[in-house]
């Protein structure tokens, strides 16, 4: 025969009071009461840090990629114009000497 035991809502916030209210330790977590407001504020400064970090990458982007582009647009003008569209040429031109075997 099982033993059905009934806990109130009572019951299980008075141990709850019971084990944050003196700092008790389980399994290395130190429990503490926190009040509303101290939880509010580190959920504001969390929010703000997260948008602080989203601006900052937001204004390295705007920064960066232009600079990214004007570089590639630079140096895609630059290797065209260094290679160009030569053509192979159709004529060598050079000078030709006859040496006679008595100057040899």
């Amino acid at each position: 025969m099982a033993i059905i035991t009934y806990i109130s809502a009572e019951n299980l916030l008075q141990s709850r009071d019971e084990l944050i209210g003196r700092g008790q330790t389980i399994m290395g977590i130190r429990f503490v009461r926190v009040p509303r407001w101290g939880a509010f504020l580190v959920l504001v400064i969390a929010v703000s840090l997260g948008l602080l970090l989203l601006a900052l990458a937001a204004g390295l982007a705007l920064i960066a990629i232009p600079v990214a582009v004007g570089i590639a647009i630079f140096s895609r003008w630059r290797f065209r114009r260094m290679s160009g569209n030569r053509e192979a040429p159709q004529t060598i031109e050079a000078d030709y000497y006859v040496i006679d075997d008595s100057r040899k």
